[in-house]
């Protein structure tokens, strides 16, 4: 009974320590991976007998709490991939951002009209230039009324940067899959004519080119991700242009 007087105290303090070591080893867990858990147990190191009670409790709470972590750290990695995935699947706006058509086109013809007065070069005679600037305005002017009207009267928006709600196939849709930045290249070729610079027409290539290699793409990438089936039949049917 003596000797079981002196035993029982001792018990209670190593079994306090290994409780006191166990929180410390909890706190230190909660933000590591499974590798660093395990180094971090070895840094510290587990004191006592690897036979006793309170040794083979701090493996065990060591391990769970490592498998935790690699469980948590594979379902935040996979949420993040599921995520990207889905917002990277469809785009919600076909155009975001400054890079829109009519601000292509505006600062294609500002830069011409700027390299104009500049050093100005003439595109033609003076005789024609009048006729052929007023044709090509007059021409653009028509058919960016007709293609908007057609958009109206199908119920989709015009602005690339709100959401399409359908593939506009009849009015000038029937010739070109893009009517309007058609009539924004003749509204730029009319400028040009007309004020008899060479600049802008010089500038109007660049202008298409960004169009036709980076906007034009976009949106078709957009409307092939939101109508599949139905704007790859009429893509394949009518030209980019005309």
């Amino acid at each position: 009974m003596t000797e079981m007087g002196r035993l029982l105290p001792v018990g209670l303090r190593h079994m306090s320590a290994n409780s006191s070591r166990r929180r410390k080893d909890n706190h230190s867990v909660s933000g590591h991976s499974a590798g660093n858990v395990l180094q971090h147990a070895l840094d510290q190191g587990i004191e006592g007998n690897p036979g006793s009670v309170g040794y083979c409790a701090d493996r065990c709470i060591i391990i769970q709490v490592s498998s935790w972590s690699e469980k948590l750290e594979a379902r935040m990695a996979g949420d993040d991939r599921s995520e990207e995935a889905e917002t990277g699947m469809v785009p919600q706006v076909a155009n975001r951002g400054i890079m829109r058509p009519p601000f292509v086109y505006l600062g294609a013809i500002a830069l011409g009209l700027l390299l104009h007065f500049a050093w100005p070069v003439r595109l033609v005679s003076r005789t024609v230039s009048g006729p052929l600037g007023s044709t090509a305005v007059l021409v653009a002017v028509v058919l960016f009324l007709w293609a908007v009207r057609t958009f109206r009267t199908a119920g989709t928006p015009v602005p690339g940067n709100r959401p399409t709600t359908t593939i506009v196939r009849t009015g000038p849709y029937r010739y070109s899959r893009n009517p309007i930045y058609l009539s924004f290249s003749l509204l730029h070729l009319g400028v040009a004519f007309g004020v008899n610079s060479i600049w802008l027409l010089v500038t109007l290539m660049p202008a298409v080119a960004l169009m036709s290699f980076v906007v034009i793409p976009r949106e078709e990438h957009y409307l092939k991700s939101r109508f599949p089936s139905e704007y790859l039949a009429y893509k394949a049917s009518v030209r980019r242009w005309l």
